[in-house]
């Protein structure tokens, strides 16, 4: 009697065992209970291909390199778990997460390959803004609610794409230096981030491999800018500077100022007159992998990105922001664009965005 009820026990245990194992592996765990174990938000191995093979169809992209689809499969699952993971808590960081055209690359060579600001000591030679708290106080009582270059008139040309040349500053630069134009003269010119590319070397940048909007903007008062139809975009360096054929363009800088660093009320006020290019700390997959939202936190202090400020705003959850232009295409964020959050009213900023920011001044 005893054996037989000894033999029913073991069997019992064993059966519990084995269930227990088939209905507390992770795929079969209740969600909250597998983020508590792992971390992460459970994803089948069928999502994570299906979601690859969607990447690969919509971007053209094929892999024939031997190993070369699983390794970059390995990083694009990684990526698409970042991805995930963060959107279970989009409402407390405020923006979304999804996958792009940067998608299959690890971080290191997102940065390598999107990035180029080399940001250097700005020059004593230029005079900076100095305001008294009276003129301050009266500047940020007068500056409007909301601005956005985009919808104020045709002053801002539409987002384009550095590829994967570091040459983020020359677009920067180019893009405020058109709408300056635009501004002062009523028409819109597009201008060649190219010739910055290739002719700016001697003033101090480095072609596809990064420079600086002031070292641009030096050259721009000197030798006047070519349009894109003069000098197209080869998203290259490029031997050899033929500015010589646009000498005769009247698109030269008056000059430039550094406007007023660590500032919301300076970012501000110089918004109110014109889009600023900003430098700002983009080598996070906050930045990597941005699809919508106001971008609050995970972004880092460092300064490896130039892009264009054409306006701020107020999301009622979020509070203040930003609006960035890019240069990562239409595809990238929302249309291209991306809102940094402005909540601080001084020190550097989210993302650094209030530590270098600097705006060129046209002649009429």
């Amino acid at each position: 009697f005893y054996n037989n009820m000894r033999t029913s026990a073991l069997v019992a245990i064993v059966a519990g065992v084995i269930v227990g194992l088939y209905f507390f592996t992770p795929e079969n765990l209740p969600m909250s209970t597998f983020d508590q174990i792992s971390g992460n938000v459970a994803i089948s191995e069928d999502e994570f291909q299906d979601q690859f093979v969607d990447f690969m169809s919509k971007y053209g992209i094929s892999y024939n390199a031997l190993g070369e689809y699983e390794f970059r499969y390995k990083i694009f699952k990684e990526n698409y778990q970042q991805i995930i993971n963060h959107n279970k808590d989009e409402e407390e960081h405020g923006y979304t997460l999804g996958v792009n055209k940067f998608a299959d690359m690890t971080l290191n060579e997102f940065k390598e390959k999107s990035l180029g600001l080399r940001a250097f000591p700005r020059s004593d030679s230029k005079s900076k803004r100095s305001m008294s708290s009276t003129e301050r106080e009266l500047r940020y009582s007068e500056l409007r609610d909301e601005i956005d270059w985009r919808t104020e008139g045709d002053y801002v040309n539409p987002v384009k794409d550095q590829g994967t040349c570091g040459s983020c500053w020359a677009f920067s630069t180019i893009s405020s230096v058109e709408s300056a134009f635009a501004i002062k003269r009523g028409s819109l010119p597009n201008l060649s981030e190219q010739q910055l590319i290739t002719c700016t070397k001697g003033y101090g940048n480095g072609g596809c491999s990064g420079g600086w909007m002031e070292y641009a903007f030096t050259y721009a008062e000197t030798y006047a800018l070519c349009t894109t139809e003069q000098m197209p975009y080869l998203g290259r360096d490029s031997i050899g500077c033929e500015h010589t054929q646009c000498l005769d363009n009247d698109f030269k800088l008056g000059g430039f100022e550094d406007v007023e660093k660590e500032q919301k009320v300076e970012l501000y006020t110089a918004l109110n007159e014109q889009p600023v290019s900003v430098a700002v700390c983009a080598g996070s997959t906050a930045w990597q992998f941005y699809k919508k939202g106001v971008i609050t936190r995970f972004c880092g202090k460092c300064l490896d990105h130039a892009v264009l400020a054409v306006g701020y705003g107020h999301d009622k959850k979020k509070g203040d922001y930003v609006t960035i232009r890019n240069s990562w295409g239409e595809g990238w964020g929302e249309d291209g664009y991306v809102r940094i959050s402005s909540k601080d009213e001084t020190g550097i900023g989210t993302c650094g965005i209030y530590q270098l920011p600097s705006r060129p001044f046209v002649v009429a």
